[in-house]
C-alpha cells in the first residue's frame, strides 16, 4: 500500500513539473524572447555549418542541452520541495504574503 502512495505521489508531481510549471515557463515573455533568440540561433548556424557531420553534431548537441536542462529542472523543483518549509518559513519572517496565492492555487491546481 506505501508503494501505491509513493506512486501517486511521484505522478502528482510529475504533472506539476511537466503540465503545470512548464505551461506557466512558456507563457512567460523572458522565456519567449530567450527560446526564440536560441532557435533562431541554431536555425543560422545550422545554415552555415558545410558538412552534413557538423549539422548532425550540432542537432545532438541541441538534444543533450535540452536533456541537461530538464533534468536540472526536476532537481530543482524537487529540492523546492525539501527545502518549502524552511522557504516559507523564511517569506513570512521577510513578511512576504504567499497564503493567498497558495490558497488560490491549491483550489485550482490546473
Amino acid at each position: 500500500m506505501e508503494k501505491t502512495k509513493e506512486v501517486d505521489f511521484n505522478e502528482i508531481i510529475d504533472e506539476r513539473i511537466h503540465k503545470v510549471a512548464f505551461g506557466k515557463c512558456v507563457n512567460d515573455p523572458e522565456y519567449q524572447s530567450a527560446h526564440s533568440k536560441t532557435i533562431a540561433l541554431m536555425d543560422r548556424l545550422r545554415e552555415v555549418l558545410s558538412h552534413e557531420e557538423q549539422r548532425n553534431l550540432l542537432n545532438e548537441l541541441e538534444s543533450a542541452l535540452y536533456i541537461v536542462e530538464s533534468i536540472f529542472l526536476e532537481y530543482a523543483y524537487h529540492q523546492g520541495l525539501e527545502d518549502s518549509q524552511i522557504i516559507y518559513k523564511v517569506m513570512n519572517v521577510l513578511e512576504i504574503n504567499v497564503a493567498m496565492k497558495r490558497k488560490n492555487e491549491l483550489s485550482n491546481p490546473c
